[in-house]
């Protein structure tokens, strides 16, 4: 083999390894987050403890009711938290809305839909209800 040819090879390995590392590396990040987020609620919370902990089912059936209790607790506080923040921003947007152009109270409006229809919206708690 000629010496371009070895280089296009090594090249071409590494850039295929660099690639694979990517996408395992995104894969892990996106599972990663999914378990934040799944953990947010109660169930998620319970599943994930116990997984970690390595808790036999003799342990889940004592460690239950606890685990439960405070795994509702915690949905309960992201659920408001989540509520409290929309709001806090919807009083910003209407205090910040006279100083700006219609050009920027357009943009920001399109920016805020991004994230109306999240748990905890008054629009989407009113579809709800």
């Amino acid at each position: 083999m000629s010496r371009l040819q070895l280089l296009l090879i090594g090249f071409l390995l590494l850039a295929a390894g660099f690639a694979g590392g990517w996408a395992t590396h995104r894969s892990m990040v996106v599972d990663r987050m999914h378990d934040v987020a799944r953990m947010r609620k109660s169930g998620g919370f319970e599943d994930f403890l116990y997984r970690r902990i390595q808790a036999t089912p003799e342990q889940q059936k004592t460690l239950d009711p606890i685990v439960q209790r405070y795994g509702v607790r915690i949905d309960s506080i992201h659920h408001r938290f989540g509520v409290d923040r929309r709001a806090m921003i919807d009083q910003m947007h209407e205090e910040i809305k006279p100083l700006l152009t219609e050009e920027q109270v357009e943009k920001l409006n399109r920016f805020s839909r991004r994230f109306e229809m999240r748990d905890g919206h008054p629009k989407k708690r009113r579809q709800r209800d």
